[in-house]
């Protein structure tokens, strides 16, 4: 995918503007963005944007489900992934995989601590669905 064309998919994901501070744009939840070459579209996974994300100030983003994962791991203060009614807290030291296009309806992501440090990677690729099959539906799963 084209950088330019899951900034759009980011932008079009969001059920509502996201809550942040009047001069941080919504893209300070991608990390930063990475550029595809023909060296890395056909990798086993293409990494779409990361980095290292340090919230400041609370703020959340609302999203419609969007056609790929997201790694994150939290480095220090905390966050909530609510799905439906359910929450699940993001904790220092804690790394959350989730396939957006598997969800079928919207999701959010918020602060749960003044100041969250955490490690962000969108990506996509086919071997997104085997990740999934690795989780047994016995499993906690959200």
């Amino acid at each position: 995918m084209h950088t330019d064309t899951f900034i759009k998919i980011f932008h079009e994901a969001l059920e509502k503007p996201p809550v942040l501070p009047a001069y941080v744009p919504a893209e300070i939840f991608l990390g930063r963005l990475y550029h595809i070459t023909k060296e890395t579209e056909n990798a086993f996974l293409t990494i779409l944007s990361g980095g290292v994300v340090e919230a400041g100030e609370l703020y959340s983003f609302t999203l419609r489900p969007m056609p790929c994962g997201i790694l994150l791991y939290t480095q220090s203060g905390g966050g909530v992934l609510r799905i439906g009614r359910k929450d699940y807290r993001l904790a220092p030291q804690s790394l959350l995989y989730l396939n957006c296009s598997a969800l079928s309806s919207h999701w959010k992501l918020e602060t749960a601590d003044p100041v969250w440090k955490y490690n962000v990677f969108f990506m996509e690729g086919e071997p997104l669905d085997a990740y999934d099959r690795l989780n047994p539906p016995h499993r906690n799963r959200c």
